[in-house]
């Protein structure tokens, strides 16, 4: 039967408040479909209210055939099966479906799963290839309606409207108390499924319950109750539930009245409102649930009242307080959070503000507490000039000359500053530095000042380093990679690197290559030109970007390679100088490469880190009221900016300040807010909510990463920097230590907490909460009394955050400094470099940290006070020290004591690396050692005097390097007698060693002074040489190659002298050849070339022939042929239709070849002509026919004369043929009519006459009109008479079966014509 829905009311939008609407009603069920049930099963829903399903998500539940459990409608497993309907809207009157994915409705389908494969919503229900939905039976199945989402539904949650079907209740009934929750409807009237409530008809094999009824929308009640029905008409869309709407009312709008509000835990109670935005005159209610996003467990708090009811004209705001108790657990955790939002509203809209967080901040979180292991005490703020106009990013510092070096980028120069007193720091000079483009960055070392310098008209273009002199003066300037960034150099002072960050333009039409440069200054600047300059590139990597990525490194620019894509941003030296670690900000890894062969020796990730575990949390909203530093469910990618290295038991660590930075282009961009990115409905089933501004709307996400199935939507969601520090064992690239939140947690609980995250242009709390919060931007170490501290500038809020980093795995919190305040925001803000001068090179005897404020374009300085311990410096001596041989030095000793370094001096002047509490003294002099125990601890011991006489000083001259079988003389000299290891004793011997030998020699002085020298003789081996072919022959006029291998050169004895000798002997030839290894052995070889002459090749055979006819030609003088015709044989037969050339290529037993021609002319043949005085004649009367054309003649007739007379009885065709001078022939042929004259009153003369069928084949017949009895002839092409019949009767038959096929002639006695006749 077919359905109809009765609207009485098409769309309503208010309604009265009296039972509570159940949103959706079950109007349709096919629960026992035929064939396959999986994906055919359905439920059909009429919407009796408008629901919006983001701000109240429904979840529809499925039973199936089984015995029932305490757990009810969420037990899950093979027994309830969850439909979670989260996203989309209806009005009241629409239709809607939840079920299978193939079920036949293709309306409104609010969620259709593919059952047999897919478990169902929110855990609740597995998988079943034959359906989710029973079939009744004896245990009756039903399907209910929650208005609540799936993780909010618990054993005892009432359904708003429920259905159940079959023969009996059977298992689905477990207890009075436990089971299946019951609606209050038409249906039931609450409580748990027994043996008494309703049962709907068991539904048989494709059989569709159908109900039927009224609801009330005004009343929110069934004016008429539902009956149930069967049958197997589905219609789409329509439903036979009506609905009537009598006495409405317009509804409230209820919202709540913020967004989020904050409160600490061991706070009792906490309340947030809700208010009404819009006022009714009937009496309203809403309930309120905590969403399954929420963090907070039920043991962290209690939610009172959920419902809440505003009386009838309430007037707008008026606030109702929802009410937390909150229990002050001793769990240590991150700041939790509830997530609440609106459903159920009766007689309500819900307003704009539909969620509210609500942030429980732990109070047993402790923040990390200063050590105070060391004082940073601000010495002076420095400004180098105005801010906006200028700026100080980079600071470099010279202990030679006691001055800083400052990259004013904005202000395009140089600033040279005067450091003598740290506390009153003053401007030397500026120095423009335009005119080389724009300045990046500056390092300084022993008064040689290099600037990394950006390309000013082109930045993709390559930039420059530029050398100055302390002074300012210009020395030298180099080319490197595009966009150098950051210039550094090695510890030695001998190479300057930069990294070369290679940035595309804003259009992203232009993506240079990363690159890092290594200048080679080893020579002195003055000697340095363009090839001292090395690069260290990432081409090799390019076609390996998908491995790459599957390691974790980002590569994700436009149509990018991996070396376009990578960005060099900052670089660390090894203390040894071996090593330079760079790093791949935008990339999220770590380069290093090997500075002996600046070849990369890996590319590591860095990974990402888990903001949704416990200490790794954050502030992720700019918009919130308070400081929620708290789990969410984010990946931070900890792309660094700038490193720094040290040495703890001779592993290499790297502390890492994790910024973070993305990709902003006019062309190309990856930086979303979540609020804005699409997010994977099953790895965020609460997408909605995660989008709120004051949950993680606010937060920028990449939209380049985390769409691991690359379905278009984001499955994870990875966010810029990590907030913290980290340090990293060089050698594995593993994580050995992170900062987790200590920075946002030390910087929200401090003084400094009115500017958390705040940015470095405004004074705004929180404005980079949605960014990348305080942002580490710089990182230096320094050791300062035997401890190494790690100093981090934090480029947002400002300051310097400091931590002891001695034991890597467990770094301990110092101090954090700033020199930032309200309401100023300044003086200083903004710091990105920093730098540490220990107390050895600072110009007040304490160790500095000098941190550059790009935005304020300031300098902080701070100055940190030293440790006191005692010092012994009492020097012994080991040895003598009076006329000491050089050789055996005195060695001088102070006690040795830890956190103690020292400096050995001689005469007042330092020893480069005599740095340890035992020195051996070589030379002679005053010597003394300068002590320190730590800033302002430093003493000095009493010096001691050594003398030191010569030990001699062995050369020993000769070579150290010869062949097998030769010798070598080597000469001593040095000392007053010597004595070999070979046994000799002068100072001049020959060693003759087969293998590689080390001699040593003794040499002793007039002082009695002792030395030895060793000599290694390197023995090196004969080339051993291969050439091939060592015998070979070659036809004459031909190359060939001789190849010899085993020597690194070779001498032909042609002069030649490389590796292969290509030669065109005439005669056979012997070559020989020297080669000589890179030892300079030689070993010779010889190759024989026989030299095989061509064979002489000759063509037999005629050289004319007429036009027509054939030829044979015939070769001879080789073994094989190929002539141009293609014939490989020796004779062949030609026939020519022009005179040309033949040409035979002939190859003997040697394989050697040679080529001969032949004319062959082709004469053309004679045209033949015949002439007579006529063309008929009588019959009896005699015709001369003459021949011309040719020399001789030869007639049909046999004669073979020139002319000949006829006499034919009949019309004939005469032919000859004619041949000329050469030998060639032709034909000719003459037609002669005979007629009867005299005698033609015997037929009837004609003109014409027709042959018909015409061609024929076995018969043909004459029309000739009028005559009716005539002679027929039949001739052939050459004149002949095949067929001759006197008297033919017209009308009758021609038997021409015996003639064969061909075009004849037809003539008859009664016409002169003559026909022609086909026959097949």
């Amino acid at each position: 039967m077919k359905k109809n829905l009765i609207y009485l009311v098409l769309s309503f939008l208010t309604c009265h408040i009296g039972a509570q609407n159940p949103g959706l009603v079950i109007s349709e069920v096919l629960a026992n479909p035929n064939g396959t049930d999986s994906c055919k099963e359905y439920v059909e829903l009429l919407a009796v209210q408008n629901i919006n399903f983001s701000l109240t998500p429904y979840t529809v539940i499925f039973t199936n055939n089984g015995a029932a459990t305490a757990n009810g409608w969420i037990n899950g497993g093979a027994l309830t099966y969850a439909f979670a309907i989260n996203s989309g809207s209806v009005s009241a009157g629409s239709v809607v479906y939840v079920g299978g994915n193939c079920m036949s409705p293709t309306g409104a389908q609010l969620r259709a799963i593919n059952v047999k494969y897919q478990n169902g919503d929110g855990g609740i229900g597995l998988a079943a290839s034959g359906g989710v939905l029973g079939n009744g039976g004896a245990n009756c199945d039903g399907v209910a309606v929650f208005n609540l989402p799936v993780s909010s539904i618990t054993s005892s949650t009432i359904p708003t409207d429920a259905l159940f079907f079959g023969t009996g209740v059977g298992t689905a009934s477990v207890s009075a108390v436990d089971g299946y929750e019951l609606p209050v409807n038409d249906y039931y009237s609450g409580g748990k499924l027994n043996g008494t409530s309703f049962i709907a008809p068991d539904p048989g094999a494709d059989l569709i319950l159908t109900s039927s009824g009224v609801y009330n929308l005004a009343t929110n009640s069934w004016s008429v109750t539902r009956g149930i029905s069967t049958g197997t008409t589905v219609t789409d869309g329509v439903s036979t539930v009506s609905l009537i709407t009598t006495g409405t009312v317009a509804p409230s709008t209820i919202s709540f009245v913020s967004n989020d509000t904050t409160v600490v835990e061991n706070t009792a109670s906490a309340n947030i409102f809700i208010k009404l935005t819009g006022s009714s005159s009937n009496t309203s209610a809403i309930s309120v649930y905590a969403t399954a996003l929420s963090n907070a467990s039920s043991s962290d708090y209690t939610l009172g009242s959920t419902t809440f009811t505003f009386a009838a004209n309430a007037p707008v705001n008026t606030a109702i307080p929802i009410t937390f108790s909150l229990n002050n657990d001793v769990n240590i955790e991150s700041a939790e959070y509830i997530i609440l939002r609106f459903y159920n509203p009766q007689n309500a809209n819900i307003g704009s503000i539909n969620q509210c967080v609500f942030y429980i901040a732990d109070n047993d979180k402790v923040v990390p507490a200063p050590s105070n292991a060391i004082t940073l005490n601000l010495l002076s703020s420095f400004s180098n000039s105005i801010s906006g106009s200028n700026s100080a990013e980079i600071v470099a510092h010279d202990p030679t000359t006691q001055r800083l070096y400052i990259a004013n980028s904005i202000g395009g120069k140089l600033d040279i500053v005067n450091f003598v007193n740290p506390s009153s720091p003053a401007l030397l000079f500026s120095v423009p530095i335009t005119t080389y483009g724009n300045i990046n960055s500056v390092a300084v070392r022993n008064g040689l000042v290099a600037m990394a310098i950006e390309n000013g008209p082109n930045p993709q273009d390559s930039g420059r380093v530029v050398f100055f002199d302390k002074d300012g003066i210009f020395l030298k300037q180099v080319k490197v990679g595009m966009m150098p960034d950051m210039i550094t150099f090695n510890q030695a002072g001998t190479k300057v690197l930069t990294a070369n960050e290679g940035e595309p333009n804003q259009a992203y039409t232009n993506d240079p290559d990363g690159s890092v440069s290594i200048i080679d200054i080893s020579g002195g600047i003055a000697a340095v030109t363009q090839t001292n300059v090395s690069h260290v590139t990432f081409t090799v990597y390019n076609g390996q970007e998908a491995l790459l990525r599957s390691q974790g490194i980002r590569i994700y620019g436009l149509a990018a390679s991996t070396a376009k894509d990578f960005e060099p941003e900052y670089i660390s030296i090894s203390k040894d100088d071996s090593k330079a670690w760079v790093t791949l900000q935008e990339n999220n890894a770590i380069v290093e490469i090997n500075l002996s062969t600046n070849a990369i020796n890996y590319v590591k990730s860095l990974g990402t880190k888990n903001h949704a575990l416990l200490n790794n949390g954050l502030d992720a909203s700019n918009l919130t009221k308070g400081i929620n530093v708290s789990n969410f469910p984010i990946k931070g990618m900890y792309m660094p900016d700038a490193i720094a290295s040290y040495t703890v038991a001779g592993v290499n660590y790297l502390i890492t300040a994790n910024e973070g930075d993305s990709r902003a282009y006019t062309g190309f961009t990856e930086e979303q807010r979540i609020g804005s990115v699409n997010l994977d409905a099953l790895k965020f089933p609460f997408a909605n909510q995660m989008k709120n501004n004051s949950f993680l709307g606010r937060l920028n996400v990449t939209d380049k990463s985390g769409d691991i199935d690359n379905d278009g939507d984001l499955d994870t969601l990875y966010s810029y920097g990590s907030r913290s520090f980290s340090i990293w064992n060089a050698v594995t690239g593993q994580l050995v230590y992170d900062s987790k939140d200590d920075m946002e947690l030390i910087t929200a609980t401090n003084s400094f907490s009115v500017l958390f995250n705040a940015s470095n242009s405004n004074n705004t709390r929180k404005d980079r909460s949605d960014d990348k919060g305080p942002e580490p931007e710089g990182v230096t170490v320094g050791n300062i009394g035997g401890n190494t501290y790690a100093f981090i500038a934090l480029e947002r809020i400002g300051g310097v955050m400091v931590y002891d980093v001695t034991n890597p795995n467990a770094p301990v919190y110092v101090t954090y400094v700033n020199n930032r305040s309200l309401p100023s925001g300044g003086p200083d803000r903004g710091a990105e470099g920093i730098i540490f001068i220990p107390q050895s090179q600072s110009p007040n005897g304490q160790h500095i940290v000098v941190a550059a404020n790009e935005v304020s374009s300031t300098l902080s300085i701070w100055g940190i006070a030293g440790c006191t311990i005692p010092i012994s410096s009492s020097v012994s001596v080991s040895g003598t020290s009076i006329n000491a041989c050089s050789n055996t030095p005195p060695v001088l000793t102070v006690p040795s004591a830890t956190n103690l370094t020292y400096q050995w001096s001689n005469n007042g002047v330092i020893i480069p690396g005599a740095v340890s509490n035992t020195f051996a003294a070589n030379n002679s002099g005053n010597y003394s050692v300068a002590i320190n125990g730590g800033s302002n601890c430093v003493t000095g011991s009493l010096t001691q005097s050594i003398s030191i006489i010569p030990s001699p000083t062995l050369l020993v001259a000769g070579s150290t390097s010869i062949c097998f079988n030769s010798s070598a003389s080597q000469t001593v000299t040095g000392a007053a007698s010597y004595s070999w290891s070979s046994g000799a004793t002068g100072s001049v011997v020959s060693l003759s060693p087969t293998i590689t030998t080390s001699y040593s020699v003794t040499g002793t002085g007039t002082n009695g002074c002792l030395s030895n020298f060793i000599q290694t003789i390197t023995v090196n081996s004969l080339p051993s040489l291969t050439i091939t072919p060592a015998n070979t022959s070659v036809c004459v006029g031909s190359s060939t190659s001789i190849q010899i291998s085993g020597a690194n050169t070779y001498t032909w004895s042609n002069g030649n002298q490389t590796s292969i000798l290509s030669v065109s002997p005439l005669i056979t030839t012997v070559y020989s050849v020297t080669g000589t290894n890179a030892s300079s052995c030689s070993a010779s070889r010889t190759a024989t070339i026989v030299v095989n002459q061509l064979p002489v090749l000759t063509i037999a055979g005629n050289s004319s022939v007429c036009l027509g006819g054939s030829i044979s030609q015939t070769v001879s003088g080789a073994n094989t042929y190929t002539w141009n015709t293609g014939s490989n044989l020796p004779v062949i037969t030609l026939t020519p239709n022009i005179t040309g050339t033949f040409s035979a290529v002939g190859t003997d037993g040697n394989g050697c070849s040679s080529s001969t021609i032949k004319n062959i002319i082709v004469s053309p043949l004679p045209t033949i002509s015949i002439v007579s005085t006529k063309t008929a004649i009588c019959l009896g009367e005699t015709l001369v026919l003459n021949a011309n054309g040719a020399s001789s003649y030869s007639w049909i007739t046999s004669s073979v004369s020139q002319s000949i007379a006829v006499s034919p009885t009949l019309t004939s065709i005469y032919s000859v043929t004619g041949t000329d001078a050469l030998g060639c022939s032709s034909s000719g042929a003459y037609s002669l009519n005979v007629s009867l004259c005299a005698s033609l009153e015997k037929f009837n003369v004609i003109s014409e006459y027709n042959l018909y069928p015409n061609p024929s084949n076995n018969e043909f017949y004459i029309d000739a009109g009028d005559s009716k009895v005539f002679d027929v002839k039949i001739i052939n092409t050459i004149g002949q008479v095949v067929y001759y019949r006197e008297n033919h009767e017209s009308g009758l038959p021609i038997d021409i079966a015996n003639i064969n096929k061909g075009v004849y002639h037809i003539q008859i006695s009664t016409s002169t014509k003559i026909k022609k006749l086909i026959i097949e």
